[in-house]
């Protein structure tokens, strides 16, 4: 398991795993190590739900003050997205450099659809190494990682995105922001909301 760190570049500074923290299937972690509550997000970066919700996971995560972590896992329903998994392929590739949280949020901020020749100019934005980051997008251990990661939701009934768990409950209507932040909110306690 990688050591935590607090990011700058992330709202909140909310502590971030510095490399993939997981066996491959797993996602990648962002909040409190120890936090008692986890939602699991399947999602991918073309998917606009996903986008529309990610900023009010994050504040929940920000806002739960400790009691609430996220994980994002990669899954892209099969012919939706046309370029889901190149750009998962790349965030992933990034997790390498220690840069999977910036990154994710680049991918979620950048224009959509995001075709793949707008990813090594977001990595070197990043100040990732552009030909490291091109070969792992590309290798095996990517490959095998974002394989795991579609497996894993499809044997856990994932058929669209964003899908969300709180504490392994899927949640119903995780596109409706405010029934999220509600369902969340009644899990976690104290201070636990949604902005944007």
């Amino acid at each position: 398991m990688s050591a935590t760190t607090t990011s700058a570049g992330l709202p909140g500074g909310i502590p971030v795993a510095a490399t993939p923290d997981a066996a491959p299937g797993i996602g990648h972690r962002l909040g409190a190590p120890d936090a008692p509550h986890r939602l699991v997000v399947w999602g991918t970066y073309e998917c606009l739900h996903c986008r529309r919700a990610w900023p009010t996971v994050r504040a929940l995560v920000e806002e739960g003050a400790g009691r609430l972590a996220v994980e994002w896992r990669h899954f892209a329903p099969p012919g939706a997205f046309p370029h889901a998994g190149a750009v998962a392929a790349v965030a992933e590739a990034a997790a390498g450099q220690g840069a999977f949280w910036p990154m994710h949020e680049a991918l979620l901020a950048a224009p959509a659809p995001l075709p793949p020749g707008l990813l090594p100019a977001i990595g070197v934005a990043l100040g990732l190494d552009a030909g490291r980051l091109a070969a792992d997008a590309g290798g095996d251990a990517v490959r095998a990682r974002l394989a795991a990661q579609g497996a894993d939701a499809v044997a856990r009934g994932v058929t669209g995105t964003p899908t969300v768990a709180l504490d392994g409950a899927v949640l119903p209507r995780t596109w409706d922001l405010e029934a999220l932040a509600a369902a969340v909110r009644a899990a976690v306690g104290g201070s636990a909301g949604a902005r944007g």
